[in-house]
């Protein structure tokens, strides 16, 4: 039965000679101690082994006494009932495992037959009315009492099993495993976006905007200049319109590819039927500037900006959950409440310990809970406090401090609240009870047994709220691990579905690297080139120009093949891919407009044999 404790003094059952013998033992004792009269103290060893630490007979005597007077338990107190009522009843009630245990199964009881004998009955009663006045007024308060107190009551005792310290072990590591993982996602998620920063996807996103805004100062000047430079006659104003057109479109095209997802959704700005709709070149290049001063290429930063703001917000909830109990100390000791308080006790492994199959504590924990108990840290008296009920800056909102006039109460969770309301349904229910009785007294009366039994189910069950509120901070530690790890778990699934859509998404992005460094880009700067000519250009060669730029661009992008091959999974090698980015690169720094349409030929028919085995492009893109 013996039970090595890593800390603190173990308690276990010793006759009184055995307390003799071991008080006798002098301060620096090195005897050996039988199995069956030893008390286990820290560093001693036990059996046939010698004790290695000195022994202290005044604390070693104080200790034994307490183990003395705790040896009843644990108590089976319904062994000898039949076995039809043992299989009834639950198996944390078969066993009692200390006094506050003992005090919670009475109080079901309790609750339980005052619930039939002062809310049932007299509800029955009224309603066949054979029932009116007080009895009526005190089903309803004892309803309530029976409301708030019971379910808490009924779960509380649940866990006063022998299974309790390794349940809140196993709850212990599996909170301590689910924040692990919860962390290591954050920093996953964390390093994908850093990555995604120090990439080149910023720069490419930066490259459209420019590139926008550059095509929106050239409609800008078309707009104003070619209705009135270009005069000529009536097929020639066509023919310029035909070109214009084509050019805006050949733009846009190129443009489309500024998505991140250009093969399926790709950045389109206005259709081929809508610019064929427009009769002017004026209305060409209003149609495209309503449509591009509404289109900003910043889905990379945006993305960005929200996956950041996600990553902190997830970051401030794990550590709200993982800080619950220091979260609660903070809130409890605000100015409100000037105490020293202690949160939700989550009470290591090391304080508690096992002997003859039931729970103790060991003597620095005892210490601890009863000072917190005597404390009551979630209430204080003083005439400071006005009559309001202020929530704490916590997402759950709790604690939450209740001034009352005369003191202040802090409600520590949604159970807590009903157990604290459910006392102060049980005190009006004991004064409801008490007059009724003294009004019986007066009358010449006499208490009968219902009576009788009413006051002794009131005060067990006042007793047992009474135990649970002073122990409320260690007792429910186990069911608040659960509903952590609960929350938890939650979070988990909800960041693992995050982090999967970060990865899709800056996956597709770095995919698209190649595609718009050395093809949307290069060509983007090339169309920058040509409409600058195109801006001053005479009204002689105006329609050459546009004309001559149009056939050559676009059998540039007939030479270029499909979107897949550029990805950087594509079948295009980079090589390919960066020696035409530098061709269009150098075609860009030529003054002339010919230059650059010759060389642009040159580009076409001579440096992209390495394209032509390419599937050609889709019309989409």
């Amino acid at each position: 039965r013996f039970r090595l404790a890593r800390r603190g003094f173990l308690e276990l059952p010793l006759p009184r000679s055995a307390c003799r013998a071991v008080r006798a033992c002098p301060r620096h004792s090195h005897r050996r101690v039988a199995p069956a009269h030893a008390a286990i103290m820290p560093g001693a060893m036990v059996g046939a082994l010698e004790i290695q630490c000195p022994l202290d007979p005044e604390a070693l005597s104080s200790d034994v006494k307490r183990g003395m007077l705790s040896s009843c338990f644990p108590i089976e107190p319904f062994r000898r009932c039949p076995r039809v009522v043992r299989f009834m009843l639950p198996s944390t009630w078969m066993k009692i495992q200390d006094k506050t245990h003992l005090c919670l199964v009475a109080g079901i009881f309790a609750l339980s037959a005052m619930c039939v004998h002062m809310v049932i009955l007299p509800i029955v009663a009224a309603v066949h009315g054979r029932l009116t006045g007080d009895p009526i007024i005190r089903a309803v308060v004892a309803g309530l009492f029976v409301f708030c107190c019971a379910p808490y009551t009924y779960g509380v005792i649940g866990q006063y099993d022998e299974r309790l310290l390794v349940k809140q072990k196993q709850v212990t590591k599996e909170k301590e495993n689910l924040t692990r993982a919860y962390d290591d996602l954050l920093s996953d998620m964390e390093g994908l976006l850093q990555k995604s920063a120090e990439s080149a996807l910023g720069l490419a996103e930066r490259s459209f905007e420019s590139k926008r805004r550059d095509f929106q100062r050239f409609l800008e000047r078309a707009r104003q200049r070619y209705p009135t430079v270009y005069t000529g006659t009536k097929t020639s104003t066509d023919e310029l319109l035909a070109q214009f057109r084509r050019f805006c479109g050949n733009w846009l095209r190129v443009f489309e590819e500024c998505s991140i997802e250009p093969g399926v959704h790709p950045m389109r700005v206005a259709n081929p039927e809508e610019l064929e709709r427009c009769t002017t070149v004026v209305q060409v290049a209003d149609l495209c500037l309503e449509r591009l001063r509404g289109t900003e290429v910043r889905f990379i930063s945006i993305r960005r900006d929200r996956d950041a703001q996600m990553l902190r917000r997830r970051r401030t909830e794990l550590r709200r959950l993982t800080t619950g109990g220091a979260a609660r100390h903070v809130a409890l000791a605000a100015p409100a409440l000037q105490s020293s308080t202690s949160g939700l006790s989550h009470s290591s492994n090391d304080d508690f310990n096992t002997t003859s199959g039931g729970l103790s504590m060991s003597a620095p924990a005892r210490e601890q809970q009863g000072a917190r108990s005597a404390s009551l840290s979630w209430i204080r008296c003083g005439r400071n406090s006005c009559f309001r009920l202020r929530a704490s800056a916590t997402p759950s909102g709790f604690p939450r401090h209740l001034g009352l006039g005369f003191c202040q109460v802090a409600l520590l969770s949604p159970e807590h609240s009903r157990l604290v309301f459910g006392f102060a349904f049980g005190s009006l229910l004991t004064a409801i009870q008490v007059f009724i009785s003294f009004e019986r007294l007066e009358d010449g009366g006499f208490l009968g047994l219902g009576s009788i039994a009413s006051l002794i189910e009131i005060s067990l069950s006042l007793l047992c709220v009474a135990v649970i509120l002073i122990r409320f901070e260690d007792i429910d530690s186990v069911q608040q691990l659960e509903r952590e790890v609960k929350e938890l778990s939650k979070q988990n699934e909800e960041v693992e579905k995050a982090r999967d859509k970060m990865n899709e998404f800056w996956g597709e992005a770095q995919n698209l690297t190649e595609l718009w460094l050395y093809r949307t880009v290069p060509r983007l700067d090339l169309y920058k080139e040509i409409h600058g000519h195109l801006e001053d250009a005479s009204q002689d060669d105006l329609l050459t120009q546009i004309a001559g730029a149009n056939g050559n661009l676009e059998d540039l992008d007939a030479h270029l093949g499909s979107l897949e091959a550029w990805r950087k999974d594509g079948t295009l090698p980079l090589e390919g891919k960066k020696k035409f980015g530098k061709a269009i690169n150098q075609l860009c720094q030529e003054q002339e407009f010919c230059e650059i349409l010759a060389k642009l030929e040159d580009v076409t028919t001579k440096q992209m044999s390495c394209f032509m085995a390419l599937p050609p492009a889709s019309p989409s893109a």
